[in-house]
């Protein structure tokens, strides 16, 4: 997984290497650096990356399948070599088709989700804001019998069966 900052053009400013597989429709917890003791505690978290720091705001994450940062050019990286799937949120210089939107900071208490589990690779479609409700792995995942499970994406998606073959 890496960061960029929204308004970063280089190499990300965050990486956290991952393990294991998510089964569609599956869940996977990162616990992540903090700026404070507020809010309720995690569950059990599958990775940490206590390093990571991500804006409250804008940003990127990124699951890659690569371990060094990753140079991604401004835009749209749909079929980015590299990368797996990718949330850009509020004003930020990368996403998949257009950027989700922001957070309202470290104030708001709502986080960017996928909606309806769909990927779509348009963040503003796939992501909203949301009530915050982590989950790890140990969450029985929800199968939906019309969609096309993709082990790379963790998901469904119903639009490409093989979109996870970047």
């Amino acid at each position: 997984m890496q960061y960029r900052s929204a308004a970063g053009t280089g190499a990300a400013n965050g990486v956290a290497p991952l393990s294991g597989q998510i089964p569609a429709q599956g869940y996977y917890l990162v616990s992540l650096g903090s700026n404070g003791a507020n809010g309720a505690a995690l569950p059990t978290p599958d990775a940490s990356a206590p390093g990571m720091n991500p804006s409250g705001s804008n940003g990127v994450i990124f699951l890659s399948n690569q371990v060094s940062a990753l140079t991604l050019p401004a835009g749209s990286v749909v079929a980015a070599n590299g990368v797996i799937d990718a949330v850009g949120y509020g004003t930020v210089t990368l996403f998949e088709g257009s950027a989700a939107a922001g957070l309202g900071g470290t104030s708001d208490q709502r986080s960017t989700q996928r909606t309806n589990g769909l990927d779509t690779d348009n963040n503003a479609a796939d992501f909203s804001r949301a009530t915050p409700t982590p989950q790890n792995s140990s969450t029985t995942p929800v199968t939906d019998p019309g969609a096309t499970p993709n082990p790379f994406r963790g998901g469904r998606d119903t639009h490409r069966p093989d979109s996870g073959h970047r």
